[in-house]
């Protein structure tokens, strides 16, 4: 992959934390940060899947599933991010490009 030429869309998010929303490449392609306004929230390392969630200062929310050794997957929602972190377990999980 080329090097990215310079930052476009560069922003701060509710905690002044600074974000990279894109990249022009030096081909002139834009690769977007998906994932750049989300901030960990809570971890659950404790079996076999682990779980790790996510949240943006808007409540918009995603849980990432790994399954050791094998696999990582990905959930999210808009909203009542508590309520699915509760029922991680029992979420509907799938590959990135289909969730994002």
């Amino acid at each position: 992959m080329a090097q990215p030429v310079r930052l476009i869309g560069h922003k701060k998010d509710a905690t002044d934390n600074e974000q990279l929303q894109a990249q022009v490449e030096t081909d002139g392609s834009l690769r977007t940060d998906l994932l750049a306004r989300y901030r960990c929230a809570d971890m659950d390392k404790t079996g076999d899947p682990q779980y790790f969630g996510f949240v943006d200062a808007d409540g918009a929310w995603f849980i990432m599933e790994y399954t050791i050794g094998s696999k990582i997957r990905y959930c999210k929602g808009d909203s009542s991010y508590t309520i699915a972190w509760t029922a991680r377990a029992a979420q509907s999980y799938d590959y990135f490009y289909n969730i994002f």
